[in-house]
């Protein structure tokens, strides 16, 4: 043995053979297609090592390879980077692919299969891309139908993001037998070729190849864009109908996990792609910066993140994106992180309105969130819509407690008022309610008093209303009402019509706690 002096480039040659079990989400995977056997590889989180000796790390790219695979005919392979050369002998093709771009250890895919090929290019600005895809032969008119959706995704995240990526070598598919897709870099894994999937595999070469997150906690810097990308493109490419959809079932899926966006637990594969956090409330996370920060700061946060030459082609954190958002927008952004990234559950509103006046509307916007213990008060610039005869005018609150009372002059008769109907914030529940008048705020309030045939109980505790009785100025109980769970912000309605005239007791079971209210009947 020698020693090897700091600084200086030495080569180590492995030999291996055997056959790979796949680990995680399959890394090795043997399938068949119209009779014929398809071979892919999907190297994420940490499967790379199990069918090539490799180093599983979010900490440093492999500059450059040469890839040389043997194969029987007819089979074809797709890798990263440009295939250099084909050498054939009379029963197999090896084939010599070479990229020159950094790249991690679990971008690196191969799939082969007798592939069909497909070729070509597109000027897309003052660039050309090379598309190449590999194919099902049965998927040749699928991809024909699909040739204008690519080149104006290129053309849309080429505007916002910056140049294609690696235009020095190509940017292709490669079919395999799953349902959903690989960011390879260079080449996606493709299982259909749906708008969605193609945009979203798509954003990955800026989001995930380019830049790469720089530990499995921080997958939302992959897959949150790539998500967000693609209801960005609805947005531009189909806009009304589709785009509010694209906002509807994201959200849907956000709801459906009351986790955080940080991923706690990155020995998980299940947690790391957590759909509905890692994908859809991450989506939704970026979508509220937008909002908070607005459109001309956010996206061009995203470019200077993205043209950040300590990051690109190399590794990121959570705080490297959010430097730039701050940066751009002059915000601090701590509280929205610590709320909305590492915190966990969502807010629910509550609005409720008065008119004081015929020019004057007064509102109180309450909020309770699902997950108190992690997060008790999500503080956001809230959009609130009214909608007139003639005209719809949206105001914007900033919510940073339940206590406030808002005072708005307005034009003419309400038909009525929304909370965030464009879908900004990821709100578990938009409630408005319109009242006579509005009681003092506290955590337990009745209304109104003095009151002829309805007395109305809410309250604003974590815990549920969960009985009540009814006492006479007497000291007499004369009503008892058990096995109630009225959450926060949700009218308990108790009839009083049959009630004598006169001062009555409440004795409410709320929080854990008993409370007392009077109020007064009047006929």
């Amino acid at each position: 043995p020698t020693t090897i002096t700091n600084g200086s480039n030495d080569s180590i040659d492995i030999s291996y053979n055997g056959y790979p079990v796949g680990t995680g989400l399959n890394s090795y995977q043997l399938g068949s297609h119209l009779g014929d056997s398809v071979l892919a590889t999907l190297s994420q989180p940490y499967g790379s090592r199990d069918w090539w000796p490799s180093k599983v790390s979010l900490g440093d790219k492999i500059d450059s390879a040469d890839i040389y695979i043997k194969v029987p005919k007819p089979y074809k392979v797709g890798t990263a980077g440009l295939l250099i050369s084909t050498d054939s002998t009379d029963t197999q093709y090896t084939y010599h692919w070479k990229t020159r771009y950094p790249t991690a250890t679990y971008l690196f895919g191969l799939a082969t299969y007798p592939y069909l090929v497909k070729e070509r290019r597109v000027k897309i600005e003052n660039d050309t891309i090379y598309l190449l895809h590999y194919l099902y032969p049965d998927y040749e008119e699928e991809l024909d139908n699909y040739t204008l959706t690519l080149d104006t995704l290129l053309a849309f995240f080429t505007e916002k993001f910056g140049p294609y990526p690696f235009l020095k070598e190509k940017y292709g598919h490669a079919q395999w037998n799953r349902a959903g897709g690989m960011e390879h870099q260079t080449m996606s894994f493709m299982g259909n070729f749906n708008h969605e999937l193609v945009a979203h595999e798509l954003a990955h070469q800026w989001f995930g190849d380019l830049i790469t997150c720089g530990s499995w906690q921080d997958i939302w810097l992959n897959e949150g864009f790539a998500t967000y990308c693609t209801m960005l493109s609805y947005e531009r490419l189909f806009g009304g109908f589709w785009w509010r959809k694209s906002r509807e079932v994201t959200l849907e899926r956000a709801l459906m996990d009351s986790g955080s966006v940080f991923c706690d637990d990155t020995s998980n594969v299940f947690r790391i792609f957590n759909p509905f956090l890692s994908y859809a409330k991450a989506a939704y996370t970026l979508h509220m910066l937008r909002w908070v920060i607005g459109d001309e700061a956010f996206f061009s946060a995203l470019k200077s993140y993205l043209n950040d030459t300590n990051l690109r082609f190399s590794f990121s954190k959570t705080n490297d994106l959010k430097y730039y958002l701050e940066q751009e927008s002059g915000k601090n952004l701590d509280e929205f992180f610590n709320d909305w990234y590492f915190g966990r559950g969502y807010p629910e509103y509550y609005l409720y309105w008065t008119e004081a006046n015929d020019t004057t509307i007064v509102l109180r916007l309450n909020q309770k969130t699902t997950v108190p213990e992690s997060v008790d008060f999500f503080e956001m610039p809230v959009p609130i819509t009214f909608y007139y005869a003639d005209s719809v005018v949206t105001k914007i609150i900033d919510h940073k407690n339940n206590t406030v009372e808002y005072m708005l002059t307005h034009h003419s008769s309400i038909d009525s008022i929304k909370v965030d109907p464009e879908l900004w914030i990821a709100a578990a529940k938009r409630t408005t309610l319109r009242k006579e008048y509005l009681t003092e705020s506290g955590d337990l309030f009745i209304y109104p008093n003095p009151t002829n045939n309805t007395l109305y109980i809410e309250h604003q505790y974590i815990k549920p209303i969960t009985s009540y009785e009814l006492y006479n100025q007497l000291g007499q109980l004369i009503l008892r009402v058990n096995n109630l769970n009225v959450s926060a912000y949700e009218p308990l309605k108790v009839n009083t019509e049959d009630l004598s005239a006169g001062t009555y007791l409440l004795k409410i079971s709320v929080n854990d706690t008993l409370q007392n209210r009077r109020f007064v009947k009047i006929n």
